[in-house]
Formats: structure tokens, C-alpha cells, sequence
């Protein structure tokens, strides 16, 4: 009885927490590369993606993204070497709108260049 209560009380914990982080969130998608620069901390790459349906605005609401070009961080272990010029990729990435750089990738696929993207310019 004593270990359910625990696990009860670590569920609502993880819920709470949850809860508490409206608004972010992590999403795949795939785009083609238009540039890369900067290294370390300050690793950046401009990507044309495909719409995202599910995306989500910073109250959590649903908020779905046209295709765009959009500045991106790189995360922790994210190497620019899959990110040239003209490359086509699947990108995972998160959103933290508390931070300095809201957008980060947090892994990248390359993809065959005969890939087919829908990519709309607004």
C-alpha cells in the first residue's frame, strides 16, 4: 500500500511538472538546408521545412506551421556536417520558448537528394 501511494505521488509529480512546460514540445520534420554557420554554442542553420501540423504555440494551443525558412540551434552532439547547403534532411527538433534560442535541433537524418519535399514560399 505504502509503494502505490509513492508511485501515485510520483505520477502527479510527473504531471505537474508536465503541466508546467506549456507550450514546448518536440517535433520531426524534414527541409532542405540553406545555409549553416557558427560552431560550439553558436552553431546555427537556416531551413526551409515542410508544414507541421501539429505544431504548438507557447500556451500549448494548437498552432500548425506553414512550410518556412527558419533559424535553427544546434543541440548538444549535433554534428553541422549533414547540414550543407542545398542538403535535404529529416530534423527533430525542440521548442523552448523560455530560452535565448527557442528553436534547437536535436538530431539530423540526411536524406537522398531525389527525396521529394513540399516546400511553399511565403
Amino acid at each position: 500500500m505504502k509503494l502505490a501511494l509513492v508511485g501515485l505521488g510520483l505520477l502527479v509529480a510527473v504531471v505537474s511538472c508536465k503541466g508546467s512546460d506549456a507550450g514546448d514540445g518536440h517535433y520531426s520534420v524534414r527541409g532542405q538546408v540553406k545555409s549553416a554557420e557558427g560552431s560550439g554554442d553558436d552553431a546555427r542553420a537556416l531551413i526551409h521545412h515542410e508544414h507541421i501540423p501539429s505544431f504548438k504555440d507557447r500556451d500549448g494551443n494548437a498552432s500548425p506551421m506553414e512550410s518556412m525558412s527558419m533559424n535553427f540551434a544546434l543541440g548538444p552532439g549535433v554534428s553541422k556536417d549533414a547540414l550543407k547547403p542545398a542538403a535535404k534532411v529529416a530534423i527533430e527538433f525542440d521548442v523552448r520558448w523560455s530560452s535565448g534560442s527557442p528553436l534547437v535541433i536535436t538530431k539530423v537524418t540526411p536524406l537522398p537528394d531525389s527525396t521529394p519535399l513540399t516546400l511553399t514560399e511565403h
